[in-house]
């Protein structure tokens, strides 16, 4: 868990860059899901490269990023806390925000975690903690079709090949349960809530599972994006020099042309002074007495 102030100072700087970018947002808004998640994360790279922003080594920095990554994409706290009380299935949060399954359940998770330390929430943390985890395990069990259905969604997509071997990478784990759904210790007053509590921590194992395996098929999945992307900048690079080279050559000939139609008319003006002369020679020579 990250220090208060290092914290807020993540949130500030990425609400910041929001503020600062909103009307390229609004556009997005008008893409497809798909086309809006992709533009958006390629503008947060960029951000991150052109800004140097610096994380910390290790699991602190991975959630650091994520913390970055969700204020970019969602930073109505409020709004996201409301929209999340009224309907916690997470395939409607992420078409109605444009976000990838990842960041919504990272600002759930931040919300759920540092909830005290942002103002809207402050001096409401219990109940903000019991809103966030008030899920049933009907629910649960949706969350989980949820997270299947995108797997095989991935899955036929076929974004590994079978045919091409690839070393093992390390893994990146999600936040545990304890992690994700952590609250203040309350007393027990039912042993239904117990079992509630037990469903929603046997649900949350299972979405975590699942969720580390399409986590890992998404990471291969943009690598060949990246692949693809550096192949279309080339492209893309060696069309401008060819339309430059082209541009050139037309340039030069339509400076030619300007020049012909120059002489031309030069060479036009030189004959007439040519048959004028002509003219007035003809006029002297006739003028001359003849000898008989």
């Amino acid at each position: 868990m990250l220090e208060k102030e290092r914290f807020l100072a993540i949130k500030k700087l990425a609400n910041k860059i929001r503020k600062d970018n909103e009307d390229l947002f609004k556009k997005f808004e008008k893409e497809s899901v798909e086309d809006a998640i992709n533009e958006k994360e390629e503008f947060i790279e960029n951000v991150i490269d052109s800004m140097g922003i610096h994380f910390d080594d290790g699991e602190q920095g991975r959630e650091e990023k994520q913390i970055f990554r969700a204020n970019i994409l969602l930073p109505d706290d409020l709004d996201f806390f409301e929209t999340y009380s009224k309907d916690k299935n997470i395939r409607n949060l992420m078409n109605k925000y444009q976000v990838s399954i990842e960041d919504v359940m990272s600002k759930i998770t931040e919300l759920n975690i540092y909830g005290d330390y942002i103002d809207t929430f402050a001096g409401d943390t219990d109940d903000f903690v019991d809103e966030m985890v008030n899920i049933s395990s009907k629910e649960a069990e949706n969350l989980l079709d949820e997270i299947e259905d995108l797997s095989n969604v991935m899955e036929s997509l076929n974004v590994l090949s079978d045919d091409i071997e690839e070393e093992p990478k390390e893994e990146k784990p999600l936040l545990t349960p304890h992690e994700i759904f952590a609250s203040k210790p309350e007393e027990v007053k039912e042993d239904e809530e117990i079992d509630d509590l037990a469903n929603i921590s046997n649900a949350v194992d299972g979405f975590v599972n699942n969720y580390n395996q399409l986590h890992a098929n998404l990471d291969e999945a943009n690598e060949q994006i990246n692949s693809l992307k550096e192949e279309i900048n080339e492209l893309k690079k060696n069309n401008l020099e060819a339309v430059s080279a082209l541009n050139s050559e037309k340039d030069a000939k339509n400076r030619l042309e300007a020049e012909n139609i120059k002489l031309k008319d030069q060479m036009n003006e030189m004959k007439n002074k040519l048959n004028k002369t002509s003219a007035l020679l003809k006029r002297i020579y006739d003028s001359i007495p003849k000898d008989r």
